[in-house]
Formats: structure tokens, C-alpha cells, sequence
């Protein structure tokens, strides 16, 4: 499919070629109505425009993916997405939701004993790192530990806030 020649040409290094593979697998997907397969194309769009820097772009693209991830009910993506959305909140400085989301991600994926793609893993924990560096240890602890408590929906909802200053 052409989503997996997006993903290839990506592994590859062919960041360009990616994203229009990905942009015309996101077209096919909107044209038939494959929400499934369209949170996909959302997710690598948006895995391709963070690897590029565009954090801006990589966050319209995970909010789209969420919402529809959330609609059809898939834990481990909501997860997944939660802490791209969280990692990008930390490069734009949102330390609170950051914390909040990536506290609330993990609660979910060890709910549901879901896995974390390897590759975004470490830049998980690297962000995780980086947030406590930039926040004291008593916040830290208490954005954390208010992450941890939120329920799904709102957990969701703190996600797809445009504005993320939570």
C-alpha cells in the first residue's frame, strides 16, 4: 500500500518521498471512509512532519488521529497518540500538559498492557528526562500524579485542547 511505501521511504531516510506516498494514502483513505486506515496515514504524517521539526504540523495531525481513535474506542492508539501530543507539548514548552499527557498515556498502555514502539519510547523517556529537568521535583511529581488520575475522557480531552495551556 502506498501508506507502507510512505513508511519505507521514511525508514530510509527519503523524508519527502514519505510524506507524498503518505499524503496520497491519507487521500485514498478519506475518499473510501477507512477511519482505521486513516489514523494511520494521520499517525506517520505526523511521525514524518516531527521528524522534520514541524511540531505544528505533527500536532494537527496527532489531534485528527485522536479524535478518531477515540471515536472507534482504540485504547493503544489514544495511548500512542497521547504521547506524541505530550512530547510535542514539552518541545513547545507546555511542561505541565505534557507531564499530565504522558502520565496519562502510560496509565492507559499498562491498563491494557500495551507496548510503545521502541524508537518513540526513548524519546519518550528522553522527554520525560528533559521535563524534569525543567520543572521542580515537587512539580513534576504533582502534574504526574494529576495525569494519573484522569479518566479516559478527559484524559483525552486535555489532549485535544488547541490551546494546551492546562
Amino acid at each position: 500500500s502506498l501508506n507502507n511505501l510512505g513508511n519505507m521511504a521514511n525508514h530510509k531516510g527519503n523524508i519527502e518521498q514519505a510524506k507524498k506516498y503518505l499524503e496520497e494514502s491519507l487521500d485514498i483513505r478519506k475518499e473510501i471512509g477507512d477511519k482505521w486506515g486513516i489514523s494511520h496515514s494521520l499517525n506517520d504524517l505526523g511521525n514524518v512532519a516531527f521528524e522534520l521539526g514541524d511540531f505544528e504540523q505533527a500536532k494537527k495531525y496527532y489531534y485528527e488521529r485522536l479524535a478518531i481513535r477515540n471515536e472507534i474506542g482504540n485504547k493503544s492508539g489514544i495511548a500512542d497518540t497521547m504521547t506524541y501530543l505530550g512530547i510535542t507539548a514539552a518541545y513547545h514548552e507546555e511542561y505541565e500538559t505534557a507531564v499530565k499527557l504522558l502520565s496519562a498515556s502510560e496509565k492507559i498502555q499498562e491498563s491494557i498492557g500495551s507496548v510503545f514502539e521502541e524508537k518513540y519510547q526513548k524519546i519518550k523517556d528522553e522527554t520525560t528526562a528533559k521535563l524534569r529537568e525543567q520543572l521542580s521535583e515537587e512539580e513534576f511529581i504533582k502534574y504526574w500524579e494529576e495525569g494519573n488520575k484522569l479518566t479516559l475522557d478527559e484524559a483525552v480531552a486535555l489532549a485535544l485542547r488547541k490551546d494546551d495551556n492546562a
